[in-house]
């Protein structure tokens, strides 16, 4: 049966948007499996078959050879996993020889044969044959069943090219030549996303294109003008016939659109009217795409750099621009889009000279990347060598602690290249704990035997407080740092005392207490659990020393001056853990959901996995900065419990993190962080304003930290009006602001198509007066709920 019809009728299919057919490039002998499960299902099975199929998946190598045990070891793996997907995909009757008239007569699987010709299945699909390809398409087609309403989310996406001629890239690959639809004619095709234009006009032609809907040449023309007509308006904003021509094109770019796209504004949300009503009165904040949203740009400037730093950063703002133009990868040199920022934000320490002599290279641009590269390595190998004392780094760091000074809200940090992100993360905690040091405050963290970590924190210390510090007191620097380090053992002593007090008031009470958290639970899955655990004595162990250390962190990071000597109330820390349990359950069924784990039985065994491997963690991590601390770093390999506790932490009130730094394609989608923080730093630049909409869209949701503080605001309660505030690092004068240009021209482009801002701020500044409402009424809205407001007649204003 296929996927889409199974054997009760019509069902539900979730399909990747990579979901396609491997080409010659395949590397895992894993994706042979679908293909190898074809043959073996349409000949019915063969004595031979297995050792041919892995004939050719794994040639022989000659025992003699260094790859014979890992290419034998490899063969094994692959065969149990091939095996299981056969047993698997046979059991379920996915695949029938009815169901396959693709491959049915076809040179590739002749039926007649006494063998499947396995050969010819591996020329046939993996190879660049348009003829096998398409077959092996219209088989994967086949296995999904025909589809009569298509959702597409994110729509926008998969711009990533696969047929330069024919312009299709992996999105409208899968529409087009897998997805299969009814005969009849009536199949429909919903494109869903939050930001469908991001760089171009184009960007609306592809979109209509995957509904099916071509547009006329007028229509294009239509939207071509009101491009051509933005960037003009922008440029000459005080002109009246240039913005009558503006809203004229911006009317016609509406009306061509209007029956197809529908989307509603943040600001049309009742929510945001009801704050914002009493802002627009009191402020000039018409046309404007956010209100609410302060961006700035956070100018590093390199005058101000020692020489040694100027002279690499200028080196490798070259590189960045002789790279241009190679970004395609036309050789190891001109990895451009790595290059072009990651030598600007790590001073280039972490990559190697090319060891080719530059006279060597017979491209001239690929020559001129080598020289400056070279060039920047040379002076980078000063005071360049420690990532974390590099100026975006340091700026960075400066600017996230004045941000949090005097308040107790967090910062979100988008980023792109780890090894920088790990730099800013490892300095705002080694600040951190300087600052506890030097306050005499309690410390969570153990360093004792860290001597390596302890010396760089003495030389954070030392370029905080310089000979102000409690710790520079000796001339000799050994015994400052033999002093500074006995201090820190004996504070993070004072802070176990604390641990032990809490241990002892929940001493072998977590039996009771889970016991009593499950009679008052009113969640059905909570209770549930709860009762197995309750079974489980090793469980609840294990669950308690996972949980205690969170209790006490609770009331630490509450309240900086707490003490060894501080009394705590019995009640108080036994819902404290009551609290930290259910926060703890929480995070497993949220990730239970997330795998499809139904079966309570899979939660528990999911749940103890996950409390052990968190205390692993914690016990392997490099004396637990990363799992404790007041800046957390999420990645590509962050697995998910983890993230789901990060993102518990971080929305949880007067609890570390206080900076989450996040990978933009781990941490931009799917993640709500927003209850605690409404700041937003971009770390490293973006070309595509949709990506930074998405950033910033952690934090401006429902019932976030700016909803409750614009109430309070509007209540009377805080005197100036919140805003969501968004800063960009950027290196003044290099390829690092000409990025940050490019996206911030991109932007008004999008703000004027989906958020009602026709005009730059910059711009409607300089619009003459009683023009404002007139360009707010006229950009586009595709909103229906708001009834279309009577269009100003351009040519009477």
């Amino acid at each position: 049966y296929p996927i889409s019809e199974g054997r009760n009728g019509t069902r539900w299919c979730l399909i990747s948007h990579g979901f396609r057919m491997y080409t010659a490039h395949v590397k895992k002998p894993l994706r042979y499996a679908l293909w190898s499960q074809i043959a073996y299902r349409l000949r019915m099975g063969s004595r031979k078959y297995w050792s041919r199929l892995f004939s050719i998946i794994f040639p022989k190598i000659s025992p003699s050879t260094r790859d014979y045990v890992k290419k034998e070891k490899e063969a094994k793996i692959y065969k149990g996993k091939i095996k299981s997907a056969v047993t698997y995909l046979g059991k379920i009757g996915l695949i029938m020889k009815q169901t396959l008239p693709s491959f049915k007569n076809r040179d590739c699987i002749n039926r007649r044969d006494k063998y499947v010709k396995l050969e010819n299945i591996k020329n046939a699909v993996f190879f660049e044959g348009k003829e096998g390809l398409q077959s092996a398409k219209n088989v994967i087609g086949t296995l999904i069943g025909k589809i009569d309403f298509l959702v597409v989310d994110e729509a926008h996406k998969s711009k990533e090219q696969l047929d330069e001629k024919e312009h299709k890239n992996i999105l409208t690959t899968l529409l087009r030549d897998i997805i299969q639809s009814p005969n009849d004619g009536l199949s429909k095709i919903l494109c869903m996303t939050a930001t469908p234009i991001e760089l171009g006009a184009n960007n609306w032609l592809q979109l209509l294109e995957r509904c099916n809907i071509h547009l006329s040449d007028n229509q294009k023309k239509c939207i071509d003008t009101f491009y051509e007509k933005l960037d003009i308006a922008n440029a000459n904003s005080d002109n009246r016939i240039v913005l009558r021509e503006l809203m004229d094109a911006s009317t016609n770019f509406e009306r061509t659109l209007r029956n197809y796209v529908v989307r509603r504004r943040r600001c049309n949300q009742q929510e945001h009217k009801d704050l914002l009503n009493d802002l627009l009165k009191n402020d000039k904040c018409e046309g404007l795409a956010h209100p609410y949203r302060m961006e700035m740009m956070k100018e590093i400037d390199r005058s101000k750099l020692s020489l040694n730093w100027q002279k690499a950063i200028l080196c490798y703002d070259g590189a960045s621009w002789a790279a241009k133009g190679l970004s395609r990868g036309t050789s190891e040199i001109s990895d451009a889009s790595k290059r072009l920022q990651c030598k600007i934000s790590t001073g280039g320490y972490d990559y190697e000279d090319d060891e080719r002599n530059i006279d060597e290279i017979p491209n001239s641009k690929e020559k001129r990347l080598a020289f400056w590269i070279k060039q920047g390595n040379m002076f980078a190998k000063g005071d360049s060598a420690n990532g974390r004392m590099h100026p975006r780094v340091q700026e960075t760091a400066n600017f996230i602690e004045k941000m949090l000074d005097g308040n107790k809200e967090k910062v979100l940090v988008f980023g792109t290249f780890t090894k920088p992100m790990n730099d800013l993360r490892d300095e705002l905690n080694y600040r951190y704990i300087a600052r506890r040091i030097e306050n005499n405050q309690l410390l969570k963290h153990d360093l004792k035997g860290n001597e390596k970590i302890l010396s760089e924190i003495f030389s954070v210390y030392n370029q905080l407080y310089g000979k102000e510090g409690r710790f520079v007191i000796f001339e000799n620097g050994e015994d400052s740092f033999n002093l500074f380090k006995q201090t820190a053992l004996r504070l993070n002593i004072k802070y176990k005392n604390l641990q032990k007090t809490i241990s002892d008031i929940l001493n072998n009470q977590e039996e009771t207490l889970i016991a009593q958290l499950s009679e008052e639970s009113r969640n059905d899955e909570q209770k549930i659990l709860l009762q197995h655990i309750q079974k489980n004595k090793d469980l609840s162990k294990l669950l308690f020393e996972s949980v205690k250390e969170d209790v006490l962190n609770s009331f630490v990071d509450a309240d900086e001056s707490i003490n060894e000597n501080k009394f705590f109330s019995s009640d108080k820390v036994r819902e404290e853990f009551k609290k930290q349990i259910l926060a703890c359950l929480s995070d497993i069924s949220d990730s239970g959901e997330a795998t499809g784990e139904k079966d309570e039985k899979e939660k528990i065994k999911a749940l103890e996995e996950s409390l052990n491997d968190y205390l692993k963690s914690k016990k392997d991590d490099e004396m637990g900065l990363r799992m404790s601390a007041y800046c957390r770093l999420m990645d590509g390999d962050t697995d998910w419990n983890t993230r789901r506790r990060i993102q518990r932490q971080f929305n949880t009130e007067n609890s570390s993190p206080r900076v989450l730094i996040a990978q933009s394609r781990v941490g931009r989608e799917g993640l709500n962080l927003h209850t605690c923080c409404r700041k937003v730093v971009l770390f490293h630049q973006e070309w595509n304003p949709g990506v930074v909409e998405q950033q910033i869209g952690r934090v401006d949701r429902i019932d976030s930290l700016w909803n409750k503080m614009a109430k309070k605001w509007k209540n009377g309660e805080i005197t100036e009006f919140p805003k969501i505030e968004v800063y960009y690092v950027v290196f003044s004068g290099t390829y690092d602001q000409h990025q940050y240009d490019v996206l911030k021209n991109r932007s008004i482009k999008m703000n004027a198509q989906l958020f009602g801002a026709l005009l730059s701020e910059e711009a409607l500044e300089k619009v003459p007066e009683g023009m404002e409402k007139c360009l707010a009424d006229a950009a586009p809205n595709f909103d229906p709920a708001v009834p279309r407001r009577m269009k100003t007649n351009a040519s009477s204003l």
